[in-house]
């Protein structure tokens, strides 16, 4: 459910998180609720996730390798403005990012590793 704000301001979901607004074509900013979120299941290689302005929520590591390496960008290739780059381990975690991105969200991914990322 989205609310519709006037007046932009840090804004605090019910576990204290903070939210992203976002500018919609009226001039209003909308909320963006993190239960609002798609996701994607990802296996090795490199992916364009989304075009375009988004939030990317959680990365959620489910199989990897000891020594793999993860990348995302805000870009709509595999290379560009980097939001993170992580080693995974081998334990199954997830990283919550709640990172803003504008041109398009791209993960790559080595062979070997599966992970669910969460978005809006």
């Amino acid at each position: 459910m989205a609310i519709t704000v006037t007046n932009p301001q840090s804004i605090q979901d019910s576990t204290q998180r903070v939210v992203d607004v976002q500018n919609n074509a009226t001039g209003d900013y909308e909320v963006l609720n993190a239960t609002e979120c798609s996701f994607v299941y990802l296996t090795a290689g490199t992916t364009l996730i989304k075009t375009g302005p988004g939030i990317v929520h959680t990365v959620s590591i489910l199989g990897a390798k000891s020594s793999s390496s993860i990348s995302m960008y805000d870009s709509l290739t595999g290379s560009g403005t980097l939001i993170a780059q992580f080693g995974t381990g081998a334990q199954a975690v997830t990283f919550t990012f709640d990172a803003k991105f504008n041109t398009g969200l791209t993960v790559v991914i080595p062979s070997g590793d599966t992970l669910t990322v969460t978005f809006l």
